[in-house]
C-alpha cells in the first residue's frame, strides 16, 4: 500500500535533527534530506485537509523519458556498478553489460520479424532472461505482456489470445508447471512447426516461441534471438528509438481477475517511468547506495516497476535470491549480498520471521523493509521492526492500472503513520475518498471508495471499452474498489476491498479493522476476516486464524479478546484455525477462495 508527498527522512510531529522549513501555504514541512533535496517530497507538519481530496503538486518534476532511454543513461551514469544478481544462476551484470545485452536482444526481435506495437509475453519465473526481454522490448517499442508463472492452460491461452500475442519468452518449465506442454496442447501444429513460423489455429497471431533455456522442437533458443541481430536491424532500432513516445503503450499487466476473467491493463513508458522515478525519491535511493533484496515476482508490478525500474533509473543494485520466494533464500541473499532494502508481501515477512526463529543470519546490513500487495496490519509491522532489527518500514499502496503505486510511507516517518497508514500520496498524483452511493466527496476520517488521478492511471483495458468506461471516468478518475480513509494531514488508511466488506444484518464490517485486533493477541501469527454465509443476517463475522508455534489459543479465548476494543455485531461469531491460507503467486490472500472454504468447512450453505 502507498501514500501521499515522497521522500525519504521526514517526520510528521517534530522537526528533525537538521532541518530545512518551508512554507506551503499554510503547511510547514520539514526534511531530513541535504540542501540539494529541499522542497522535493515532504509531508505536511500541521493539518490542512477539511475534506477527503488531496494533490500533491510539488517535488520534482515528471520525467518524459523512455524506458531505453533510462537504460542508456543508467550505462552511460554507472557503466561499472552492479545493476543485476541473479543468486540461482551465478549470474552477475553491470549497467554497461545490461545495456549491451539488451541492444543485441531488441536487434534480435526486430529480426524477428517483430515490429512497435506489437506484443511479446514473457512467461516464467525471476530470471535474467526475464529482466532483458523486459527491456529489450521496451528498447524497441515492442510491448511486453507479463503473465502469471501459476497460470493454467485456459489461462495462458486467454491471456496470449486476448492482446494478440505474436511472440511469447518462455521458461520451459517450472516446478509442477510444464509452459511448453501447455503450449503444444494450446497449439499442437507448434513440434512440427519451423521455429519463428508457427501458425497455430487456436492462436492466430502467435508466431515465435523462445526458450529461455535450449530450444525444443519449433522453437527457438535465447541465445538465437541475440545471434540474429544484424546491421540492419541495429539501422532499424536505432529509427524506431528516435521515433518513441514517453506516451506510447509498452506494458500490458493483467489483474488478478478475482471477479471474472483477468483484464488487461495498459501502461505507458510515462506511466511507469514515472512511478519508479518517484518511488526512488521517497525512499532515497538517488543519494543513498541501495542493493535490494527482491523475492517479488517480476511479473507483477511490484517487480517489473518497483524493481527493474527502479533500478536503471537510480542505479540501485536489484539482487534476486531465487526464481521464486523462499524464505531461506531471501536472508541468505541479504546475508551474502549485504543487502540495504528487502521488497516482499506481508505473507513473504511472515515466512521470513519464522526462518529467522529457526536460524542465525546476519542481516545486520538491512535499513528498511518495504511492503506492499496486502494490508499491513500495525502489530505486524511492529514486529518485522523489531525481530528483523531493521531502522524503518515503508508500506506501499497502489493498483496495476495505476502503474501502480500512490500512497508510500517515508522512511523515517512517525511509527503511528508506518503501521496504522499506507501512508501519503505520491507527487504529482490526486486522490479522493467518495461515498459509494452519491459519489461525493467524505469528510476527513469517513469511509469511503479510494479515487485516483494522475500522470500514473492507465490508458485503457486493452480492447475492453466497457470496463475501461466503468473504471476510468469522464473526468478521469480511477476508481480502485477500495475502501479508505483520509487523515487531517493526508494520510490514507486502507479498510478493505469493497467486495470484502461484510454486510451483517444491514450493518458494514470491514474486516482490516478486526484483523488489526486480532494482531494484537500474542499468540496470533496471522489473521483474516471474511462473511460466512448467515441465514438470518445474511453474513456472520468469521477470523481464519494461524497460531504461533507453539500455541493453543482457542475460539472462546479469541471472541473473549475482541470483546471491549469493538462494537459486539464485529465480534468473530466463528474462529477456526488453519495452517495455510489460499494464495495468489503474489503472497496475496484469496479472500474469495477462502470465504468458500470456511463455508464449507462449517457446513453453511
Amino acid at each position: 500500500m502507498l501514500r501521499v508527498l515522497c521522500a525519504a527522512p521526514c517526520s510528521l510531529s517534530r522537526p528533525s535533527r537538521t532541518t530545512w522549513l518551508l512554507g506551503y501555504g499554510r503547511c510547514t514541512y520539514t526534511t531530513h534530506y541535504p540542501a540539494d533535496h529541499v522542497g522535493r517530497d515532504i509531508p505536511p507538519m500541521q493539518p490542512w485537509l477539511t475534506k477527503s481530496y488531496i494533490h500533491c503538486p510539488r517535488g520534482s518534476p515528471l520525467l518524459s523519458r523512455t524506458v531505453g532511454t533510462c537504460l542508456e543513461r543508467a550505462a552511460q551514469l554507472w557503466p561499472e556498478r552492479e545493476a543485476l544478481v541473479f543468486l540461482n544462476e551465478g549470474e552477475r551484470c553491470t549497467f554497461q553489460q545490461v545495456f549491451e545485452e539488451v541492444e543485441k536482444l531488441a536487434q534480435g526481435f526486430l529480426a524477428l520479424g517483430l515490429q512497435p506495437g506489437d506484443r511479446i509475453g514473457v512467461l516464467g519465473p525471476n530470471s535474467l532472461s526475464w529482466v532483458l526481454t523486459q527491456l529489450a522490448a521496451a528498447h524497441a517499442g515492442i510491448i511486453l505482456v507479463t503473465i502469471n508463472p501459476i497460470y493454467q492452460k485456459n489461462e495462458l491461452e486467454f491471456t496470449l489470445k486476448k492482446v494478440g500475442c505474436k511472440a511469447l519468452v518462455s521458461a520451459s518449465a517450472y516446478k509442477t508447471q510444464n509452459y511448453y506442454g501447455m503450449l503444444t496442447e494450446i497449439c499442437p501444429e507448434l513440434p512440427g512447426s519451423h521455429p519463428g513460423a508457427l501458425h497455430s489455429k487456436r492462436l492466430p497471431e502467435l508466431r515465435a516461441l523462445v526458450m529461455m533455456g535450449e530450444s525444443l522442437p519449433g522453437t527457438l533458443s535465447f541465445s538465437d534471438i541475440s545471434a540474429a541481430a544484424t546491421s540492419e536491424s541495429e539501422k532499424q532500432l536505432h529509427r524506431i528509438q528516435k521515433s518513441l513516445d514517453m506516451d506510447d503503450p509498452i506494458n500490458i499487466q493483467f489483474t488478478s481477475g478475482t471477479t471474472g476473467q483477468p483484464k488487461a491493463a495498459v501502461l505507458t513508458h510515462h506511466n511507469i517511468v514515472n512511478n519508479a522515478y518517484f518511488l526512488g525519491l521517497r525512499m532515497g535511493y538517488n543519494w543513498r547506495e541501495t542493493r535490494i533484496c527482491t523475492p517479488v515476482p517480476l511479473y507483477h508490478c511490484f517487480g517489473c516497476v518497483g524493481g527493474t525500474l527502479v533500478s536503471i533509473i537510480h542505479g540501485a543494485t536489484l539482487c534476486f535470491p531465487s526464481p521464486g520466494f523462499d524464505a531461506t533464500c531471501v536472508l541468505n541473499a541479504v546475508q551474502k549480498e549485504r543487502c540495504t532494502i528487502v521488497y516482499g508481501v506481508p505473507t513473504m515477512y511472515v515466512d521470513m520471521l519464522s526462518e529467522l526463529n529457526i536460524h542465525n543470519y546476519d542481516i545486520s546490513s538491512l535499513e528498511i523493509a518495504v511492503m506492499a500487495g496486502s494490508p499491513c496490519p500495525p502489530e505486524f509491522v511492529k514486529r518485522v521492526i523489531k525481530e528483523m532489527q531493521v531502522t524503518s518500514t515503508v508500506v506501499c499502496y497502489g493498483t496495476t492500472e495505476n502503474s501502480p503505486l500512490t500512497f508510500s510511507n517515508y522512511p523515517r516517518g512517525e511509527m503511528k503513520e508506518k503501521t496504522e497508514t499506507v501512508g501519503f500520496i505520491m507527487p504529482h498524483v490526486e486522490a479522493k475518498v467518495v461515498d459509494t452511493s452519491s459519489g461525493e466527496i467524505q469528510p476527513i476520517e469517513v469511509p469511503g471508495e479510494l479515487c485516483i488521478r494522475g500522470y500514473c492511471v492507465m490508458r485503457e483495458y486493452w480492447d475492453d471499452p466497457d470496463n475501461t468506461a466503468t473504471t476510468i471516468t469522464a473526468d478521469n478518475w480511477y476508481h480502485t474498489g477500495d475502501i479508505a480513509f483520509l487523515d487531517a494531514f493526508g494520510y490514507c488508511s486502507i479498510i478493505g476491498r469493497s467486495k470484502d466488506m461484510i454486510i451483517r444484518g444491514g450493518e458494514n464490517v470491514y474486516p482490516a479493522e478486526i484483523e488489526k485486533i486480532l494482531y494484537l493477541h500474542p499468540d496470533v501469527m496471522e489473521a483474516h476476516v471474511v462473511g460466512a454465509h448467515d441465514y438470518r443476517l445474511g453474513e456472520a463475522v468469521c477470523a481464519v486464524v494461524k497460531r504461533k508455534a507453539g500455541k493453543s489459543v482457542s475460539e472462546e479465548e479469541l471472541q473473549e479478546f475482541c470483546k471491549g476494543k469493538m462494537a459486539l455485531y464485529k465480534v468473530p461469531k466463528y474462529v477456526l484455525f488453519l495452517e495455510s491460507f489460499p494464495l495468489t503467486v503474489t503472497g496475496k490472500i484469496q479472500k474469495h477462495h477462502l470465504r468458500d472454504d470456511v463455508n464449507k468447512i462449517l457446513g453453511l450453505k
